[in-house]
């Protein structure tokens, strides 16, 4: 059985692996230099900029490799000149709009056909679509009898942004380590996870960034109907 704690690895794995994995390589960069994705570092692999990177000093600014050391395993240089400072366009760097997520949902489904299927919720006050994804083998599918479900909501609160992000990389993560990384591949094959990164995309238009307080419609906290969704959870 699958204990609650394993839905909790997915960001800094520690792994043994013999698969050779696919790269995200040319999809992110970092000071003019192609950032390699995924890369394997002291025993973590990452799907994402790390902050431990070798040399030290970065503070929080994340770090990619530019250069592996094995590319059989991903294993990367641990030489601090073959890291750079991740660029906007890499993983966990920036805000996502509500378009490029619903973008990023629709993708993944494209590329993952037996694994992911969208989940179209609704629309917003505003008209705006919110989407997600169901990732688990078989996806689109009758369901297995007695399968576990589980679901990942994200951003009730607009102008609390991070969780957002992180459930729009959690999904690539599970797609992309699926297959290669057993804690991942049992995950997807034994539970039926959907994830919806944002359910008030209104309320995060309405907000600004690095204005992370208030508790109201003005700071985008509520949904265009004035509804805080953490004190009126749809029950869909």
């Amino acid at each position: 059985p699958i204990s609650m704690g394993d839905y909790i690895f997915i960001l800094f794995i520690f792994i043994s692996f013999s698969t050779a994995l696919t790269t995200d390589k040319g999809t992110c960069d970092g000071e003019g230099k192609t950032c390699q994705f995924p890369f394997l570092f002291s025993g973590q692999l990452h799907f994402e900029c790390s902050t431990q990177a070798p040399g030290g000093g970065q503070g929080v600014r994340g770090r990619c490799p530019t250069r592996l050391s094995n590319l059989e395993t991903r294993e990367a240089s641990d030489e601090p000149s073959d890291w750079v400072i991740c660029g906007e366009n890499c993983p966990l760097q920036r805000y996502q709009g509500n378009r490029e997520i619903e973008s990023t949902m629709k993708s993944l489904v494209a590329q993952f056909p037996g694994l992911a299927s969208l989940v179209e919720v609704g629309s917003s006050y505003l008209g705006q679509n919110i989407v997600g994804i169901q990732i688990t083998r078989g996806a689109g599918e009758e369901r297995e009898l007695l399968k576990p479900k589980v679901r990942y909501s994200g951003n009730m609160h607009g102008n609390e942004p991070v969780g957002r992000e992180m459930l729009n990389h959690l999904a690539q993560v599970l797609l992309r380590g699926y297959g290669v990384i057993d804690t991942i591949t049992e995950l997807v094959d034994n539970t039926d996870i959907t994830i919806i990164p944002t359910i008030n995309p209104d309320g995060f238009d309405r907000a600004s960034e690095g204005s992370c307080s208030g508790g109201d419609y003005v700071t985008g906290r509520f949904n265009e109907g004035d509804k805080d969704l953490n004190r009126d959870f749809p029950t869909w």
